[in-house]
């Protein structure tokens, strides 16, 4: 048992629930707790909602937070908030200089929020399908588990974390942090991407199927037991 931390916090992302962490979190000697997504409010910004995340951890002890994808994005908003002693991100952007070029177009956050919810809904469920037989990463993940996780989309959240990728600006910086990155990731490619732990052969959904090094690569960082 790790005795550095009272708790990692793991914070999923878009299109995803806890399902994702649940081989990692058998890879940590440490107590672990996802923090499942809160319901959406009407004109929640990005820090309104860092801070319902928040309301979910004690930071009366030393803790860690450990995000994927958006969930890394939305760990170092969280951040500014509570102060973990260190934090984790996978297959995500420290900045928006680390986003793709496609996720900065200005007016491009408009144009999705024209798409009705049940039609983006559609478009993650197709997408994720098609993706699994053009990607190999995305192949060796798909089982029932995945899919029915995947088809938990509202299309109306989905369309709100786009948005806020999109719009985001954030300089900030953690003193103790991680990036982890896949050298195959294609929603963050990273020839973007600075300054990372890089997972050969390692796609956007790694965290998943390359649970054990990452695992290893956490464990090391975090200095657990």
């Amino acid at each position: 048992m790790s005795t550095t931390y009272n708790k990692i916090y793991f914070i999923p992302g878009l299109a995803t629930d806890k399902t994702i962490y649940k081989d990692l979190v058998n890879e940590l000697n440490a107590p672990c707790e996802v923090i499942e997504f809160e319901p959406l409010e009407d004109n929640d910004s990005l820090n309104d909602y860092a801070k319902k995340m928040c309301s979910k951890i004690d930071d009366t002890k030393p803790f860690a937070l450990v995000g994927t994808s958006f969930g890394g994005i939305l760990a170092l908003e969280m951040a500014k908030i509570k102060q973990p002693k260190k934090i984790v991100i996978i297959s995500s952007a420290k900045n928006r200089k680390e986003l793709s070029p496609i996720m900065k177009i200005k007016g491009a956050s408009f144009f999705v929020s024209m798409i009705p919810d049940k039609f983006m809904k559609q478009i993650f469920n197709k997408g994720f399908h098609i993706s699994t037989l053009v990607k190999k990463s995305y192949k060796s993940i798909y089982n029932d588990e995945t899919k029915a996780m995947v088809a938990k989309s509202t299309g109306g959240f989905d369309k709100w974390v786009m948005k806020q990728v999109s719009d985001w600006d954030s300089d900030f910086e953690h003193q103790n942090l991680l990036h982890i990155h896949g050298d195959k990731d294609i929603v963050f490619p990273i020839k973007y991407i600075g300054n990372c732990y890089v997972i050969k052969g390692g796609g956007h959904p790694m965290i998943i199927n390359k649970y054990k090094e990452i695992g290893k690569v956490i464990s090391d960082f975090l200095q657990l037991d």
